[in-house]
Order: structure tokens, then C-alpha cells, then sequence
């Protein structure tokens, strides 16, 4: 291969792992009869100006029924297998933990810490305020207005929070710079690169800044203004009669500082434990303790057709297994397709499920695994009912399935979907089991 370009060290789409690119050239039997209905590609379009998601899909279904009415084959296997099509923007097609509700987490997290920090900043301007009442009092009687005084207040500390922020952007360079490399930041954003402080950010924070501060700036100014308020003489004897009226309002203050901080900090703490949830709970099986693997077949070894692959590739696997577990340490070991919350593409297909009508343009698929009869066991997922696969479901034996809580639910609500039937690429397939779901992208 020539090679024609390179691609900037951020460009990532679905696997970070890509690094090279060659052109796909459909070969003729990939483009025959025999291969229609072949789904091993997925397609990533780009939509015009003022083009929308509905319209694209509007398109794409006269497109499809066309296509299926050129193909009267393809409309029965449809109907028969629950075929269809789906259009999503990419975002949501790559879309993984850290995409969503992570996300959302920690910007959340931000935004109350960034409220817990302009609460205590302004409970010190407020006392820095309160300690210069004669030094205010006294511009004041010198002919300073109270405009004047409260937006000097102001400045001060949109100043402040000028320089706090200008840390801030500063540290984010840093870390942004530092940080993708050492915890392998990356993987959270398989679409459009890492984050990057852009105009967008600047402005965002430059807005940021300027309503914090006149919000900070705003109480001790006002604060200021009542104390500057009355008898001149006696707001300057500050030993005397002012001094019980700034006491109490200090202390009310404090008592508002402290309840609204507090409050602020349990948000913050049922934020930070959702993100340690999602880091660490909630995929449906065990992540601590596993190890996975990536073996490779090569077709040039192991036969060229599935009958011929099967053949020469149970053997070695029966015997990897086998080894794999005689290691020390290892309490079990499996063989899957695919591992949940892999950054492989899903392999997704329509099914159809007995005694059900899908809705008006409802897609009926699922993510699926080809999987072994100790990977339930292994990864730690838990059984519902029914049971799992054993080693005597095999490929020449009766096709049974193990199917998810939720398309037990959704599809089978109401009754035991133990024996029920579901049609998957063209065969009869019967459930013997229903597994929790796990978490996926």
C-alpha cells in the first residue's frame, strides 16, 4: 500500500485502536445475490445543511421498502427474522458510560463545588467587608456614593475571580495535556478526540467568572450599604451601636453559609458516589479479578468455511481452556465473541420474538454473544430462571438461547419466557434461561 495522508493523533471513531486505514472494495461476490443481507458493515453518513434525523429516516425507508420490493426474498426473511433499519447520530451510536451519565456526574459535581467555593468566597469578602465599614463609612461622608462604594466591592471581587479563573483555564492546559496518557483518559471519548479548551470554553468561563463574581461581590456590597446607612457617628463608633446590629447579621449569614453549604455538599457527595457506581458497580457482571484476551483465527489456518473452522478451532479452544485453568490463581476461564463494555463494535441483529407485534416503525434487536457454557459463571452474571448453556448445546444439537431481564420484560411481559421461541437468522431458537443485564455500548 501507497500511503496518501495522515491522520491527526487524537482522530478516533468507535476503536481507539485504529491507527491505519485502507479503502473497502466490494468484491463481486460481496456485492451477489448470495451475499445480500450480509451485515458486517455498518454505514456512517453525513447529513446536509437543514437536513434532520426524521427526514433522513423518511429516505431511508422509501429506500428500504424499494430495496424489498425488488427483492421479494428479502421482504420474507424480514418479516420472518424482524429485519429492519435504524438511523442514529453517531454520538449515540459510539455513545458508552463516560459519554452519558458520567459525564453529566461530573459536570454536576463541577457546578456545586464551583457554588460551595463562591459561598465561602463571599463569607470572607463579607467579613473582609465588615472589618472595613469605617474605612466605607467615612468615603462615604467624604462623598463617595453608595453606587460608587458597592461597585468598587465589585470589582474587587470579579478581580479576584478573574485570577482564580485564569489558574484554572491555566491548570486545565496542563492537565488535559498530561493526564490522557497516564490514565488512559481516551477511552471515554471514542468520538471527536479528547476535550480541548477552545473559544467555546474561553467564553464559557469568562461568563462563568463574571456572573460568580457579581454574585460574590453582590452581598458584601450590599452588606456595606445597610452598614452605611443611619448615623454616621455611630456607625464609626464601632465599639458601640452598630456593633450588635453586624454581629447578628454576621451570624445569620454564617447560619445561612452553613446550611446551604451543607446542603451543597451532600449534592455534591451523592454525585461523586454515582461516579464511583459508574467506575465501579452497575455493569451487571464482575469486573474485578478478569482478565481478558484477544485471540485472533485467521481464516488461512482455520478453515474457510464455518463447518471446516469449527472443526480445527474446538479443539484448540477446549485445550486453551483447559491449560488456562490449570494455572494457579485461576478460579475459571471462558471463550466469548465479545466481552460487555468491549470497545469492539456490538454486533447487533433483528430477532423476532413469538406471539409479539412490534409498533409503528419499532426495531426489534439486540446486542448478541456467542459464548461458552462458563461465561455466565465467569463474568459473574447472575441467572434469573431457567438455566444456562451446558457443554451438550452444541452446534448439531436443538438451537436454545439465554436472553436478558429486559427483553424478557419487554417482549414476553406477563408470562414465562422459560420455552418460548424466538426466531434468529432464520432459525427457531428456544430460551432456557434469563440472565441481569449487563451494561453495553
Amino acid at each position: 500500500y501507497q500511503v496518501i495522508g495522515v491522520m491527526p493523533q487524537n482522530f478516533s471513531l468507535v476503536r481507539d485502536t485504529s491507527r491505519l486505514w485502507i479503502p473497502k472494495v466490494f468484491s463481486e461476490l460481496e456485492r451477489s445475490a448470495e451475499s445480500r443481507g450480509m451485515h458486517g458493515y455498518q454505514a456512517i453518513g453525513r447529513l446536509k445543511d437543514n437536513v434532520s434525523i426524521a427526514s433522513a429516516r423518511q429516505e431511508l425507508e422509501a429506500l428500504y421498502q424499494g430495496y424489498l420490493d425488488k427483492n421479494p426474498e428479502r421482504r420474507t426473511f424480514a418479516a420472518d427474522t424482524g429485519e429492519s433499519f435504524g438511523i442514529v447520530p453517531v454520538g449515540v451510536w459510539v455513545s458508552d458510560r463516560s459519554s452519558g451519565s458520567m459525564v453529566l456526574s461530573v459536570q454536576g459535581v463541577t457546578v456545586l463545588i464551583l457554588f460551595i467555593g463562591c459561598l465561602n468566597v463571599a463569607g470572607i469578602l463579607l467579613v473582609r467587608g465588615q472589618r472595613r465599614v469605617q474605612e466605607l463609612t467615612m468615603r462615604h461622608a467624604l462623598g463617595a456614593s453608595r453606587l460608587r462604594i458597592a461597585r468598587q466591592l465589585v470589582t474587587e471581587t470579579v478581580l479576584l475571580f478573574a485570577f482564580g479563573g485564569a489558574v484554572g483555564l491555566a491548570a486545565s492546559y496542563w492537565l488535559i495535556a498530561l493526564l490522557p496518557a497516564q490514565i488512559g483518559f481516551q477511552d471515554a471519548f471514542q468520538l471527536g478526540g479528547l476535550p480541548e479548551i477552545n473559544g467555546g470554553v474561553f467564553l464559557l468561563t469568562l461568563g462563568l467568572i463574571l456572573l460568580c463574581g457579581l454574585v460574590a461581590g453582590s452581598i458584601p456590597a450590599y452588606v456595606a450599604a445597610k452598614g452605611m446607612q443611619g448615623n454616621m457617628l455611630q456607625t464609626l463608633n464601632v465599639g458601640k451601636a452598630s456593633g450588635g446590629h453586624r454581629k447578628a447579621l454576621q451570624n445569620t449569614f454564617v447560619i445561612a453559609q452553613v446550611a446551604l453549604a451543607f446542603v451543597l455538599l451532600v449534592g455534591t457527595g451523592v454525585l461523586v458516589r454515582n461516579v464511583e457506581g459508574l467506575l465501579t458497580e452497575g455493569f451487571g457482571c464482575e469486573v474485578e479479578d478478569r482478565i481478558t484476551v484477544e485471540v485472533a483465527m485467521p481464516k488461512y489456518r482455520f478453515g474457510s468455511d464455518r463447518t471446516e473452522t469449527r472443526r480445527q478451532i474446538n479443539p484448540l479452544k477446549e485445550e486453551a481452556l483447559k491449560q488456562i485453568r490449570a494455572l494457579p490463581g485461576v478460579q475459571d476461564a471462558t471463550f466469548t465473541n465479545r466481552v460487555p463494555l468491549s470497545k469492539n463494535n456490538p454486533l447487533k441483529n433483528g430477532f423476532k420474538p413469538d406471539n409479539y407485534e412490534p409498533g409503528p416503525g419499532e426495531m426489534v434487536f439486540a446486542i448478541w454473544y456467542q459464548v461458552d457454557s462458563a461465561y455466565f459463571r465467569t463474568m459473574g452474571i447472575p441467572l434469573l430462571s431457567g438455566r444456562t448453556f451446558e457443554s451438550s448445546d452444541a452446534w448439531d444439537s436443538p438451537a436454545v438461547v439465554v436472553v436478558s431481564e429486559t427483553i424478557a420484560d419487554r417482549y414476553y411481559s406477563g408470562r414465562d419466557p422459560i420455552n418460548e421461541t424466538l426466531r434468529f437468522w432464520g432459525v427457531d431458537c428456544t430460551i432456557i434461561g434469563v440472565v441481569g443485564d449487563t451494561l453495553d455500548v
